[in-house]
């Protein structure tokens, strides 16, 4: 059994460098939405069905110049449109009272609220009220303490974290502008920071005091944020859309050293993402022109940023998202748009990217016992590992390093036929938390072992 293991661990290992790589293949384009709008923000990937589907959540504007509009999920596979509600507001899905149905947070604008959306019939809890111009959000552990916390910024009043489970309001940045934020452990210490964007520059707040440390302030108009080991020197860098300018640049850490990466007219939406399985992250991003020149989604490949096209005629092109949609085990891209007549819209790109082995590995595996993809993937700070058997049966979940070196083991124990989720927090057996990197996760049952791999971006 340990040979066969080591075996299947290789050949997944192996697939990563054995993906074919022709970045020039047509990718599919489908419309999920012609009348859509992200307002600069990149959609959600989630299953909010919570039926193994990857489902899609965006804001579809109604009245561009009244500013008004609608939280709507569009159903895989058809991408059929279901309100949630008609207010808008950039949103996220997350399980927030622990009954495994997936929920929705929403910064909702207009009205001035974090609000709560509990599943399946979308019940309406506001979180916080009076937040003048909140425009986004963010759901992670912020304390530690194995509790999701909520985090939004705002237009006019800074940034605001919400402390689970009683949601006690701790202010981190005061009277700033700050719509486009994320959070990442930037420093390497252990804790999440918040790295921020906005016309004055690009700045870290520290945990837990918040100290503040600046990145760049050169004001370029700054954009969304990405952050990644981009020159493998194990720490993490930021990457940014820069629509001043016409730039993408990243800042190396811990010198925030700025790297040109490529022009592009007027970017806004940014990922990182192993999109060729090459084991580096390339960066994804979309651009949207002006009135002479049309939008544009591009990916740039590492190691020497190669820059394959995309799209090069997607008009309005604004907030990207890289998810498996279509669960071949290849990135695909969900890309908004936002125009000044309204007329945007939503639109999915589907891999062309094959992997050699993939194929080979599930025909070998029986159909009692299925892996699926974690999700999120890329994640920060936390996943989902679900699984499915057929009967009855001692399984053992597994996490490992591209070292073969088992990092936790998340089950262990007899397991029931049926539908199987469970979360892993990034960390080790210890409580540590581990280095950004590819991981690989083994389902073992009955001399059976499923293997695959997902990516942590601390």
């Amino acid at each position: 059994m340990k040979t066969r293991f080591w075996i299947l661990y290789l050949i997944a290992v192996l697939s990563i460098f054995l993906t074919k790589s022709n970045a020039n293949a047509q990718w599919g384009k489908s419309y999920i939405d012609s009348l859509a709008v992200g307002i600069l923000s990149p959609a959600t990937v989630a299953d909010i069905q919570n039926d193994g589907d990857l489902d899609i959540l965006a804001t579809r504007i109604t009245d561009f110049e009244n500013f008004t509009g609608e939280i709507v999920w569009y159903e895989a596979p058809d991408w059929t449109a279901h309100l949630i509600d008609d207010d808008w507001g950039i949103s996220k899905s997350f399980d927030v009272n622990g009954d495994n149905q997936p929920d929705i947070i929403a910064a909702n604008y207009a009205a001035e609220e974090v609000v709560w959306y509990e599943a399946p019939n979308w019940n309406r809890h506001v979180i916080a009220s009076g937040i003048q111009g909140v425009a986004n959000i963010d759901i992670v552990d912020m304390n530690n303490d194995n509790a999701m916390d909520i985090i939004a910024g705002s237009i006019s009043t800074g940034i605001v974290w919400y402390e689970a489970p009683t949601r006690n309001m701790h202010q981190i940045v005061q009277d700033i502008s700050a719509f486009w934020f994320i959070t990442s452990d930037i420093d390497n210490d252990n804790d999440l920071d918040v790295i921020l964007s906005n016309d004055n520059g690009i700045y870290f707040y520290e945990a837990p005091t918040w100290a503040v440390h600046s990145i760049s302030n050169i004001p370029d108009g700054r954009g969304q944020l990405a952050v990644g080991d981009i020159d493998g020197d194990s720490d993490l860098d930021v990457v940014i859309t820069e629509a001043e300018v016409n730039e993408i640049a990243f800042y190396e850490n811990p010198s925030w050293t700025r790297h040109i990466v490529d022009s592009l007219r007027n970017p806004i939406g940014i990922k990182l993402v192993d999109m060729d399985k090459d084991n580096d992250l390339d960066i994804v991003a979309s651009g949207r022109g002006n009135e002479s020149i049309n939008g544009t989604v591009v990916w740039f490949e590492l190691p020497e940023w190669t820059k394959h096209t995309i799209d090069g005629s997607f008009t309005g092109a604004s907030g990207i998202t890289a998810a498996d949609v279509n669960g071949d085990e290849m990135p695909d891209l969900i890309v908004c748009s936002v125009t000044d007549n309204s007329s945007g819209s939503i639109v999915l790109y589907t891999s062309p990217l094959i992997s050699r082995v993939s194929k080979d590995i599930s025909a070998a595996i029986p159909d009692f016992i299925t892996l699926n993809q974690n999700f999120p993937n890329p994640f920060n700070p936390e996943t989902n590992i679900s699984y499915e058997l057929q009967k009855n049966t001692h399984v053992r979940l597994k996490i490992y390093n591209l070292s073969g070196q088992c990092v936790t083991t998340l089950v262990d124990e007899e397991n029931s036929r049926g539908f199987h989720c469970v979360n892993w927090n990034g960390k080790d057996d210890s409580g540590k938390k581990v280095a950004s990197g590819i991981f690989m996760y083994t389902l073992e049952a009955e001399n059976v072992l499923q293997v695959k791999k997902m990516i942590l971006i601390q």
